[in-house]
Parts: C-alpha cells; structure tokens; sequence
C-alpha cells in the first residue's frame, strides 16, 4: 500500500513541470483552436444559414407585427433585421475584400444595438402599450 503511495506522489511529481510548461489558459484555448481551424472552411455556409435564419425571423415577426400592431413586435423585428443587415455586409464583404472589410468592431456594434434593442423589449418596455 505504501509503495502504490509513493509511485502516486512519484508520478505526480513528474507531471508538475509539464503542467506548468503549459498556462492553464492555454489547457483551455488549444482545443478551440483546433474547433476554430475545422469550422473555418464552412464560413461561408455558416454566414449563408445565419443571415437566412434571421431573414425568416425577421419575417415572422413583421408579419406578427402587422397583424396586431404591437409596438414590441415591430422593436424586435427591427433587432432581427439588424442581424439580417449585418450577416449579409459580412457575405458581401468575404467577397468584395475577403473578409477584411466588415471589421471586429463593426460587428460588435451590430450585434450591440439588437442586443440593446432585445434589452429594451425586454426590460424596459410598458406591456400596457403593446
């Protein structure tokens, strides 16, 4: 029993230096890495169904919009247009300046404002007014 002891601390103590090579940051960013690498031949299809989906939703809630008039519908409809606005700069852009052109922060600030405008609906409108 004793010796399974030692050849446990033993092998520990091994692995310590290894462990430590590595950042703990980077036990967590090698395996996405890897994930990031795989998914990046399907950008293209990915952008594709993305800025289908949210084409549909946009719809959808349009529709819903017209049919009731709600104040809140037509505020989300305007959100998943932005999305829709925003996936199809990012197709456009793959091929007028493979992907260059659309920066990080611009679409941060696309997905900002629908995030607001999702906030807003959510938190700070009167259900009373539709």
């Amino acid at each position: 029993m004793r010796r399974q002891w030692v050849s446990v601390v033993a092998g520990g103590l091994l692995l310590i230096p290894s462990v430590l090579a590595q950042s703990p940051i980077s036990a967590i960013t090698d395996p996405l890495r890897v994930l990031t690498n795989d998914v990046a031949q399907f950008d293209f299809v990915t952008r594709l169904v993305v800025l289908l989906v949210s084409l549909a939703l946009t719809i959808v809630a349009v529709r819903a919009w017209k049919r009731n008039k709600s104040d809140t519908l037509q505020w989300i409809a305007f959100a998943f247009l932005l999305f829709s606005l925003k996936y199809f700069i990012k197709i456009v852009d793959l091929f007028v300046s493979p992907g260059y052109f659309f920066s990080d922060a611009a679409d941060n600030v696309f997905e900002l404002l629908a995030l607001g405008v999702f906030a807003y609906v959510i938190f700070f409108r009167n259900p009373s007014k539709g």
